[in-house]
């Protein structure tokens, strides 16, 4: 495979990025992580997809675009969570809500992704808007932090699924490569 690596997201609209960003900064001052997400690489992944050929790309586009026909919904950004031990989460994480029509999303952009020869994922989906990776320390027990940091940012209107590409060593580090819109979304999906 290519060393190029691809995912399925959500992108986070601006003005919930901005809040998600203040917040995070706040958070900064008590833990410390080596990878914190960047402003404009919000997002809620719904498939990693890994390395892919150039010649693949196409035959991913179009699967995507069918699993597209799906509606658009709220999508519910649900305060705090961390993916680890509770003492050195090895992820701070923003939770989102698990509704039947954000799964309906999942599950069918995962049967296209499959329809192109990439493996179901096995673990249960757990959406979530990524916040920092990689725990080195805090100030304070973790869960005491937590408690004390409850971010409630709110809802928006998930109208589009996004392909992005992955770009570790640059600033944003997500680059969209194809955008799908979901009925009710407005026109059909767009390369970028």
């Amino acid at each position: 495979m290519s060393s190029t690596h691809y995912f399925l997201g959500i992108h986070i609209p601006e003005v919930l990025a901005a809040r998600m960003h203040l917040e995070q900064n706040k958070l900064k001052e008590f833990l410390d992580y080596k990878l914190w997400t960047g402003l404009n690489d919000y997002h809620i992944t719904l498939k990693f997809l890994g390395g892919v050929e150039d010649e693949g790309l196409s035959d991913l586009i179009a699967a995507f675009e069918k699993a597209s026909d799906q509606e658009s919904f709220d999508c519910l950004l649900d305060g705090l969570g961390f993916f680890g031990k509770p003492d050195a989460p090895r992820v701070l994480m923003q939770r989102v809500k698990r509704t039947t029509e954000l799964i309906a999303v999942h599950h069918a952009f995962e049967k296209a992704a499959e329809s192109c020869g990439f493996p179901k994922e096995n673990r249960s989906y757990a959406p979530h808007v990524t916040l920092a990776k990689k725990f080195v320390s805090a100030e304070e027990p973790v869960n005491e932090i937590m408690n004390h940091a409850e971010i409630k940012l709110g809802s928006f209107r998930c109208t589009e699924v996004v392909l992005f590409r992955i770009e570790p060593k640059q600033v944003p580090r997500y680059i969209p490569v194809a955008t799908f819109v979901l009925k009710g979304g407005g026109k059909g999906g767009t390369a970028h």
